[in-house]
């Protein structure tokens, strides 16, 4: 991880938002939810929500409850807009009236599969052969 920005209260979110600055986190949960490879994706920290985003694709995490009032009217319109929740609770809030069959579930532990599987680091390859090894 990088210089972690404090934006948000709960320090998982502001971990998250520097994880999502990672282009092969960003770029394979792109792909998870968009089955297209994306590059140069901009990460933009939002008040309820992170943005994460180029000219073909915009995904939106939603952190909190306030993003359908504040936030989603900005950018319902964007072509190929994937909204994105980590967490189960977000599909049953009672205030997300027009998103609640729109949001995307991701879980954390798949994303972090699909990164290790589409990483280009020789090191992290290495350390997923040594794990294997450990199978044989």
């Amino acid at each position: 991880m990088g210089n972690l920005e404090f934006i948000y209260r709960r320090i998982n979110h502001s971990i998250l938002l520097d994880l999502l600055k990672n282009k092969d986190i960003n770029q394979s949960l792109a792909y998870m939810v968009d089955f297209k490879e994306h590059k140069k994706l901009t990460v933009v920290p939002r008040r309820h929500s992170i943005e994460v985003s180029n000219d073909k694709i915009t995904m939106v995490i939603v952190l909190l409850i306030g993003f359908e009032l504040e936030e989603y009217d900005e950018i319902k319109s964007r072509t190929n807009l994937h909204i994105i929740a980590f967490d189960t609770i977000s599909k049953t809030v009672i205030e997300f009236k027009k998103i609640k069959k729109d949001i995307k579930e991701v879980d954390f532990m798949s994303l972090f599969f699909m990164t290790l599987a589409r990483t280009k680091s020789k090191k992290l390859h290495d350390l997923i052969h040594l794990r294997t090894l450990s199978k044989s």
